[in-house]
């Protein structure tokens, strides 16, 4: 269990007995309240350059020149690498590869210079970052999107800022309009757009905490409306049945081991009392939103 994990479960809205986070906008860890070193390395502390190296990780990619954000950091708990770490660089470098050169040495990318490169070469063609959905909305459009908060390729934060974005786009469109203004924005987004985060997955399934809510497809899942997103998705498109919730579990031998609630934000499952394996143990709650770093505007094209 991370350090980060071990000052905050339980602390986050999740369970005290839990090994990953519900929430970890909630937590407050500080690395420098890891013990430093005082002779060498040695185990549970940090040498000074072990540090500087784990508050630039969490601070997250800027732009070493004028300091702007790029993207979001990974957020706390979500600190262990994929199993098959060299497969995963492979994937991920490839923009990289394609926008500079096959052979760019991943060490010395220049934040500044060769990000401004990257964005012009492959930017249009591999980002999502519109968040004018009005033409997807009118079109009868329905939009589930999901994440995990242990993911560290892909960190929710990242996600939570573009949902955000599509709020705020809903806002502006009935003040330029001239539709009647919306009393809550979110509410209007979601007529059509719902975004669920399950606490502690990682990146589309594994991790500590829950793995399956039928994005993982696999044999053990259940295909009906609570437990599968896509028969939900299905349900709300075509029948109006709007998704609020789904019941995540966690298969160890194809067995369930947990289950919780998956969440449409900004709720998020709070555990109330019991047994933390149980669902029932745990009451979708609105938090607190947004809440997370924001990457510069020159960033989302």
């Amino acid at each position: 269990m991370s350090t980060a994990i071990n000052q905050c479960h339980g602390k986050d809205g999740g369970s005290p007995a839990d090994n990953f986070l519900t929430d970890p906008r909630l937590c407050h860890f500080d690395p420098s309240s890891i013990p430093a070193c005082t002779i060498g390395k040695a185990e549970g502390c940090l040498t000074a350059p072990q540090l500087e190296a784990m508050q630039k990780i969490y601070a997250g990619p800027s732009n070493s020149r004028t300091g702007q954000r790029i993207y979001a950091p990974i957020p706390f708990g979500a600190e262990s690498p994929p199993a098959d770490k060299d497969t995963v660089e492979a994937a991920l470098f490839y923009p990289l590869r394609w926008a500079l050169n096959e052979n760019f040495d991943e060490a010395a990318f220049d934040f500044d210079r060769d990000m401004q490169a990257v964005d012009a070469r492959v930017g249009r063609i591999v980002n999502a970052n519109n968040p004018d959905l009005i033409a997807f909305e009118q079109a009868g459009g329905k939009l589930l999107m999901f994440g995990g908060t242990a993911d560290t390729l892909v960190p929710f934060p990242d996600a939570l800022n573009y949902y955000e974005r599509v709020v705020a786009a809903v806002k502006t469109r009935s003040r330029s309009t001239g539709e009647p203004m919306v009393a809550d924005s979110l509410e209007s987004a979601q007529k059509f757009f719902r975004y669920f985060l399950a606490p502690g997955m990682g990146h589309c399934g594994g991790g500590p905490g829950i793995t399956d809510f039928g994005q993982a497809m696999s044999a053990t899942q259940t295909n009906d409306v609570d437990h599968d997103i896509l028969t939900a998705l299905l349900a709300w498109k075509e029948s109006g049945r709007v998704p609020e919730q789904f019941a995540g579990r966690t298969y160890v031998d194809d067995r369930i081991s947990m289950e919780r609630p998956v969440c449409a934000y900004p709720k998020f499952p709070d555990y109330v009392a019991g047994d933390s394996h149980l669902a029932s143990s745990f009451s979708c709650r609105v938090h607190e939103r947004g809440g997370v770093a924001q990457p510069s505007q020159v960033y989302l094209n």
